[in-house]
């Protein structure tokens, strides 16, 4: 079964959203919709770094993860917009009300949250990588490099990995390379599933 919902339809949060508290929002809600483990993990961008903190922190309950141009868990989200504007100003106003729990904002407890919960488990991983790179207007070289280097540390969670490249991607592999994401998805579940590969 596909969980999916639409970006904005969710209700505001009351409380920080760190990685722990979506980890357990996920199981309730898994819960209540009356499904077992194990499961395979689906994450793309910041849902890579909760897939990876629930692995960790569960790993009895998960079979296998896909990682969709996952969020390194010390990558800084607004990292790009830096190199143009202080922070001060990409945060103005977003530290009120609401906006002050927003799961941007609780990325160095999630980092914690993740070196605290243990290693990942040895569960079959496929990272799903853009191979194009972001302009060099918004990106410099430093922060391709590091890029680099965190999508293999990415890739290495597990001893039982896989590592594809999108072509024609970027940030978003399933809306460029829709096709590799699921294949991905399709040979990780082959297994359970009987599906040919």
């Amino acid at each position: 079964m596909l969980l999916k919902g639409r970006v904005g339809a969710s209700d505001k949060p009351r409380r920080p959203q760190t990685g722990a508290v979506v980890v357990d929002l996920l199981r309730e809600l898994l819960t209540a919709a009356g499904l077992g483990a194990p499961y395979v993990l689906v994450g793309q961008g910041l849902g890579g770094v909760y897939a990876n903190l629930y692995a960790r922190r569960h790993p009895s309950e998960v079979a296998a993860v896909v990682l969709v141009e996952p969020t390194h868990p010390d990558d800084d989200v607004d990292e790009r917009l830096l190199r143009f504007l202080p922070r001060s100003s990409i945060w103005a106003g977003s530290r009120r009300g609401w906006r002050r729990h927003a799961e941007q904002h609780n990325l160095a407890e999630t980092r914690r949250e993740i070196e605290q919960a243990g290693p990942f488990p040895g569960v079959p991983l496929t990272v799903v990588s853009g191979s194009r790179t972001a302009p060099r207007l918004t990106t410099s070289p430093r922060q391709i490099r590091t890029r680099s280097v965190r999508r293999k540390e990415l890739v290495t969670l597990s001893p039982d990995n896989r590592h594809l490249l999108a072509p024609s991607s970027g940030q978003f592999p399933q809306v460029t390379d829709p096709q590799i994401v699921v294949r991905a998805v399709r040979e990780i579940i082959a297994p359970w599933t009987g599906s040919p590969e």
